[in-house]
C-alpha cells in the first residue's frame, strides 16, 4: 500500500483496518434476463410467491430496483454462493423504509417463474387509479436510471479497502473521529483528500465501508445493523452524490436471514 509521507506512521493502523468488500460497475445490455444481476427491469419471481405491493396500498404492485444472483458474484465469503437478493421499491423520491422491501430466494426454481409480468400486475391492481400509478412509478424508477430501465447490469470484482473517513468504525481503529484526526495535519484538506482516494469509498459495493456525504447514518437509525449489505451509488444517475445503503445485522448475515434490513440514503447536491 503506497501511503503519502505524513500518513505513513499510520500504516500499521491504516492496514489493520482493511476488510474484504466486492466492487459493483455497470454496463448497459439490452438482453438482461430474469436471473441476472441488474438494476431495475423484471425480476426473477416465483409464481407461487405472493408479489411485494405497496405497504399502504396492497392493489399496487412494488418495482424492482436492484437484483443480485449470488452464482454472479466471483469467490467469497460475504454472501450465500447461491440464491437471489432483490431490492424493492415504491419509486418514490427520497424513499423511506416503508418504500423498500428486501426479498431472498434462497433457491431458483426456473420452472416456477413469473414469465408475464404484465398479466401479473393486473392481477394485482384493481382499477384505473392503481394503473395510473404503477405507469407512474415506472416512469420514476426509469428516470432514476436515466432512461435505462431494465437495461443496467451489474458486474463484481473481489476488492478490499482501508476504513473510510465517514464510516462510523474509523473512530475505533485512529482513536478519535475523523474530522479531529484530520485536523492534526497543517494540511489538513490535502491529506483528508489524500487518505479518501486511499480508502476508495466511492462506488457501489458488497461489505466492507460506506461512503457518505452525511454522518453515518447507523449510530442513530439503526446501532444493531452494524454490517454494510449493499451501498449503491447512483451519483451518475443524479445532479449530486447520491447513494442508497441497505444494512443487516452481522448475527442475521450469519444466519442468512434477510427478512430485517435496514434502508438509508444520502443526497448532497
Amino acid at each position: 500500500m503506497n501511503l503519502p509521507p505524513q500518513l505513513e506512521k499510520y500504516r500499521e493502523v491504516i492496514e489493520s483496518s482493511k476488510r474484504d468488500t466486492i466492487s459493483i460497475t455497470t454496463s448497459y445490455d439490452e438482453n438482461l434476463g430474469r436471473l441476472d444481476s441488474k438494476l431495475g427491469g423484471e425480476p426473477y419471481w416465483p409464481k407461487s410467491m405472493d408479489y411485494p405491493t405497496h405497504s399502504h396500498r396492497p392493489t399496487l404492485p412494488m418495482l424492482l430496483f436492484a437484483q443480485i444472483n449470488f452464482e454472479d458474484l466471483p469467490e467469497q465469503d460475504i454472501l450465500p454462493r447461491k440464491g437471489i437478493l432483490q431490492f424493492f421499491t415504491t419509486g418514490v423520491d427520497s424513499p423511506s423504509q416503508e418504500d423498500i422491501k428486501v426479498v431472498h430466494h434462497s433457491k431458483i426454481d426456473e420452472s416456477n417463474m413469473v414469465e408475464d409480468f404484465e398479466e401479473m400486475y393486473l392481477s394485482i391492481i384493481e382499477d384505473a387509479e392503481d394503473a395510473e400509478d404503477l405507469e407512474m412509478m415506472m416512469d420514476e424508477v426509469d428516470a432514476i436510471l436515466d432512461e435505462a430501465f431494465g437495461l443496467v447490469k451489474l458486474n463484481f470484482e473481489s476488492s478490499s479497502q482501508c476504513v473510510t473517513a465517514g464510516d462510523y468504525r474509523f473512530a475505533s481503529f485512529f482513536g478519535e473521529d475523523s474530522g479531529s484526526f484530520f485536523g492534526k495535519f497543517d494540511d489538513n484538506r490535502s491529506t483528508s483528500e489524500l487518505y479518501h482516494k486511499l480508502s476508495t469509498p466511492r462506488g457501489s459495493r458488497i461489505g466492507g465501508y460506506i461512503e457518505t456525504v452525511h454522518d453515518d447514518p447507523r449510530p442513530h437509525e439503526c446501532p444493531e445493523h452494524k454490517t454494510l449489505l449493499l451501498q449503491l451509488d447512483l451519483s451518475e444517475y443524479s445532479e449530486g452524490e447520491y447513494y442508497h445503503y441497505l444494512f443487516i445485522k452481522p448475527s442475521d448475515l450469519a444466519k442468512q436471514d434477510f427478512s430485517d434490513v435496514h434502508f438509508s440514503e444520502a443526497l448532497y447536491i
